[in-house]
């Protein structure tokens, strides 16, 4: 065998070598495409061949904002405590030319810019803490624009419709399909750090099931915000529920889904006894549900700039499914 594909390779360098130059034109421009990209957050194949920079952004999830828009699209939805039990979004876009309208956006917590650093994304927010998320956003050498101190029509407006009906603080949304021009505007680059390789998690060549069914399971922030996940056989993924009703976008009308549920457990406190939650961003223990499934996890970020890793209890990396994911940070995990 080695023999036959020996002759068929030095047939074929013959070939072209003999023909002309047009020949040889249509010979390159007929060669199988080169190997795509995949979506950086999502692992699945992307129709651009560089290492696009993902955009975060902070969404309220108040309920009195709700519905949100633009999170349907989102390739990770990250949820987190804020003060008073309740919890806020980062929605995670994969590829920054490919952002939505997002409603409504809220201030920063500092746990947020270090959760998004870890991703290379560039963080957008309208207003920031200046008691711990500001300073962070500065250690970190941060890409982001902050909508409350940077004035820019290009980037935010208020939703002129919503401001008919909600208060004025839940009606600030992000011009994505802008993004390319804020991009250049603020001199953000376009290309992701390659040190963080093709994906951000190791995602599996095939679909995985784990150990343990698990069509149910619960994040509980507090005895008044939690999300609920139900897995529908049908489209193999996780229905999202919000304080028990469907969590759905305003304009796609899209209830939120999700290949891949990660829940991380952390201790949670609050800063110099004030209402600030701070938490340990570090690692610990959590719960991954994939495909009716489920599996104690283990996480890690080793430090703010970090990206995010998973691990099996025996400590050695975990795989995902491609797709989508949820990631619960902070929440009491009921299986």
């Amino acid at each position: 065998m080695k023999k036959i594909f020996l002759f068929i390779v030095m047939s074929a360098v013959v070939f072209l070598g003999g023909c002309g130059k047009a020949e040889q034109q249509y010979a390159s421009e007929n060669q199988p495409d080169e190997k795509k990209t995949v979506n950086f957050l999502t692992g699945i194949e992307a129709d651009t061949d560089i290492y696009t920079r993902p955009v975060a952004v902070t969404v309220n999830n108040l309920e009195a904002s709700l519905p949100q828009y633009g999170i349907s699209e989102a390739d990770i939805i990250m949820e987190f405590p804020v003060e008073g039990g309740i919890t806020r979004l980062m929605a995670l876009y994969g590829d920054y030319r490919r952002v939505p309208s997002v409603c409504s956006v809220r201030s920063c917590r500092y746990y947020f810019p270090i959760f998004a650093k870890g991703f290379d994304a560039v963080y957008f927010c309208f207003g920031s803490n200046e008691t711990l998320a500001t300073p962070t956003l500065e250690r970190l050498g941060a890409d982001y624009i902050d909508g409350n101190k940077e004035s820019d029509s290009l980037v935010f407006e208020r939703d002129s419709e919503r401001l008919e009906s909600y208060s004025s603080e839940h009606t600030v949304y992000l011009k994505g399909r802008n993004m390319e021009q804020i991009f250049e505007k603020y001199g953000f680059s376009a290309e992701r750090d390659e040190s963080l390789g093709e994906a951000a998690f190791d995602f599996a060549d095939e679909v995985i099931s784990l150990e343990t069914p698990c069509t149910e399971l619960t994040a509980e922030f507090s005895s008044s915000y939690f999300s609920d996940f139900y897995f529908d056989a049908e489209i193999e993924e996780y229905l999202k529920s919000h304080n028990g009703q469907p969590h759905s976008d305003l304009k796609s009308t899209e209830q939120l889904s999700f290949t891949n549920v990660i829940l991380l457990e952390t201790e949670i406190f609050l800063y110099n006894g004030t209402s600030l939650v701070e938490f340990d961003w570090h690692g610990g223990y959590g719960y991954y549900a994939t495909m009716g499934t489920v599996r104690k996890i283990m996480w890690q970020k080793e430090s703010e700039a970090a990206p995010l890793r998973f691990f099996d209890t025996e400590g050695n990396p975990l795989e995902l499914n491609r797709g989508k994911s949820y990631i619960g940070v902070g929440a009491q995990v009921l299986i």
